[in-house]
């Protein structure tokens, strides 16, 4: 059986399904399966974009998000980025395996990072710190 989530963290006018809006109040619980560790600091913006997945975002400082899953191998896909202002991201999963350290974007710009995580005690914690990520 195949498991696929699609996340939109961003504050606004809900998604359109498949996306699973996220907002940064968003806390996990069982229930739901998914959610930010209630001690990190989440901000947020909506730059009013067309394409809402870039223009409203929320913005993990040192927070962490999980999401509960089967065990095995998935492919995480982040969209990093702002149109109006330089960012720098690291994320990092599990204890402490770093998939992006720094990424940078300039003010406009957009970048695409995958990495493969594997999932071994039904939980996927993905942590991210930098200066505006």
């Amino acid at each position: 059986m195949t498991v696929s989530f699609k996340f939109d963290f961003g504050i606004g006018p809900a998604p359109e399904s498949p996306y699973i809006q996220v907002l940064p109040d968003t806390l996990y619980d069982e229930g739901s399966g998914y959610g930010f560790e209630p001690n990190g600091r989440i901000g947020s913006r909506n730059r009013e974009e067309a394409d809402r997945l870039r223009g409203a975002f929320c913005i993990p400082l040192e927070a962490a998000f999980i999401v509960d899953l089967p065990d095995g191998c998935y492919t995480v896909t982040a969209t990093i980025g702002d149109a109006i202002a330089p960012t720098s991201t690291s994320i990092k999963y599990g204890p402490g395996r770093v998939v992006a350290h720094k990424a940078a974007t300039s003010a406009g710009q957009y970048a695409v990072h995958s990495f493969t995580v594997k999932v071994t005690d039904g939980r996927l914690r993905l942590a991210f710190s930098g200066v505006a990520p």
